[in-house]
């Protein structure tokens, strides 16, 4: 099975203030410089996990964007389709607070308007290639993406763009969603209606991330809650990727080992400066204590 993962690549910009942020003022904290970006967190993610990738995304000519694109490259992951243009790489700020949770974030991504349908539409894709994609494209990108006949498996990344999914809901296989970004698209605001909302739209699996409170699971056999062990983060930035990257390199196994595999990888990024981890392997996945717990709520 191979995995096409299209989506950002950004420079992170990281900032703690761990003794809390004052508004309009001048704060004491730490600045660091980590790689990111949703879909490159997938596919590195995906790679530590034993998985074929393709990536498929956009890299400024710079030294530090080619040296991201070595740093995957050096994982195994395949580049060959990505676009090299001399324009600024695109760009993640995430304030991080006292509680080491996401204050707020402020991304630039303008070069991903860069990537146009006519960059991918020759890629020699297999009927049994899994897609995996996130929302920063453009939407003739997308359209051509979700005119493929392939399992595509998508991360709405945030409420701003998870509009741009609301066509193409019934052609998707899984999608994760947080509670904002589930009612952008739904209008709904109780995580246990955005679920059933989402697979009334034809969704055939729907992930509701609740942070550190578990998840909401719904697919064709039911709806289910998930609660697992409460562990203190070093950093929040990039989990809900790891946790869909280890579903989705279990896709086709039971529920259990999904979660298994989609929790623990969360784990691994939550327990690290950067938004993923190197920490994270098979063997990582297997012995991670988790204790979950899982509520079937009803039957789909």
């Amino acid at each position: 099975m191979r995995y096409f993962v299209f989506g950002g690549a950004n420079v992170d910009i990281n900032v703690t203030v761990p003794s809390g942020l004052v508004l309009h003022d001048s704060n004491i904290g730490k600045i660091s410089f980590s790689y990111g970006g949703v879909g490159r967190n997938i596919a590195e993610n995906l790679a530590r996990l034993g998985c074929e990738v393709f990536f498929v995304s956009v890299f400024s000519s710079d030294e530090i964007s080619q040296a991201m694109f070595n740093s995957l490259a050096s994982l195994g992951i395949r580049l060959q389709f990505c676009k090299i243009t001399n324009k600024p790489q695109s760009s993640y700020l995430n304030v991080i607070d006292d509680n080491n949770d996401l204050y707020f974030g402020l991304a630039s991504m303008e070069s991903y308007e860069l990537l146009t349908k006519s960059d991918v539409h020759n890629i020699p894709f297999r009927p049994d290639d899994i897609f995996i994609i996130d929302t920063n494209f453009n939407e003739s990108v997308l359209e051509f993406l979700f005119d493929q006949d392939n399992r595509k498996i998508v991360d709405a990344i945030s409420s701003a763009k998870a509009i741009k999914l609301k066509p193409f809901l019934d052609q998707i296989y899984m999608l994760k969603v947080t509670p904002l970004e589930g009612e952008a698209l739904t209008g709904e605001k109780d995580p246990l209606k955005i679920c059933k909302a989402l697979r009334s739209a034809g969704v055939k699996s729907v992930i509701v991330s609740l942070g550190d409170q578990g998840l909401l699971y719904q697919d064709p056999s039911g709806l289910y809650k998930v609660t697992h062990k409460v562990i203190t983060p070093v950093n929040t930035n990039g989990a809900g990727d790891a946790l869909l990257a280890g579903f989705a390199a279990k896709l086709d196994c039971v529920f259990d080992e999904q979660l298994q595999w989609g929790i623990a990888s969360s784990f691994a990024s939550l327990q690290s400066l950067s938004a993923t981890s190197k920490k994270l392997n098979q063997e990582f996945v297997r012995t991670t204590d988790l204790e979950l717990k899982i509520e079937e709520i009803e039957n789909d």
